[in-house]
C-alpha cells in the first residue's frame, strides 16, 4: 500500500455502512491512517472486515485465517472510537474526539474552491444523505475565521478578490473551461 489515498474501505456508524474513499486531506492525517491499516492487516483482516473492528472480537479474537469465515463485525457502540481518540490526543494537551475530527473534514472542504458536484461528493463521503446535512452540523465558522472573511469582502480588487490565491484564480478557470466544455 503506497498512501492512505489509494485507501477504499466500509464505514459504519449508527448501524449504517457506506463505501468512502480517502479525503484529499494533509498529509499528516494520511501517517495514521497508514498505520492503522497496517495494524488490522497484522491481524489478517480482509477488505470485507470492519474498518472499527468490534471491541469484543478485538478482545477475544478468533482465527482469522480461514477462507470461509464471516466479515469481522463492526463495532456494536461508539463509545470504543471516543476512546480511541482519548488515548490519541492524551499527552497533545487538546481533546479531540470523533465529532470534531468530522468537522475538520467539514472545515477542509469548505476552505478548498470545489465544483458543487466535488461538494456534493465530498458529503456523501461523509456519509451524509444530501450536502445540506454536511452544511449544518459542520458547515459552521467560528468568530475568528467568520470575521476574517467579512474584513476581505469586498476589499480586494483584480486577482486577489476575496482573498483568492493565485492556485483558487487557476482552479476557477479550470472550473470555467470545465463548464464551457459541457454545455
Amino acid at each position: 500500500m503506497g498512501s492512505a489515498a489509494d485507501f477504499t474501505g466500509r464505514w459504519t456508524s449508527s448501524g449504517k455502512s457506506i463505501d468512502i474513499l480517502w479525503f484529499p486531506l494533509p498529509k499528516r492525517f494520511e501517517a495514521a491512517v497508514i498505520e492503522w491499516i497496517q495494524a488490522l492487516k497484522d491481524l489478517e483482516l480482509i477488505e470485507e472486515d470492519a474498518f472499527f473492528p468490534d471491541n469484543i472480537w478485538l478482545k477475544h479474537r478468533p482465527k482469522v485465517s480461514s477462507l470461509n469465515r464471516k466479515p469481522v463485525p463492526v463495532m456494536s457502540t461508539k463509545h470504543a472510537v471516543s476512546e480511541a481518540f482519548g488515548i490519541a490526543c492524551r499527552e497533545s494537551g487538546v481533546k479531540y474526539t470523533p465529532h470534531s475530527a468530522k468537522r475538520c473534514i467539514g472545515t477542509e472542504r469548505d476552505e478548498r474552491p470545489l465544483t458543487q458536484l466535488e461538494r456534493k461528493a465530498w458529503s456523501e463521503n461523509m456519509g451524509h444523505e444530501n450536502e445540506q446535512i454536511t452544511e449544518r452540523h459542520y458547515g459552521k465558522l467560528a468568530d475568528e475565521r467568520r470575521f476574517k472573511v467579512l474584513e476581505h469582502i469586498g476589499t480586494n480588487v483584480g486577482g486577489a478578490l476575496l482573498g483568492f490565491t493565485e492556485r483558487d484564480i487557476f482552479a476557477l478557470g479550470n472550473m470555467v473551461v470545465e463548464f464551457m466544455r459541457n454545455r
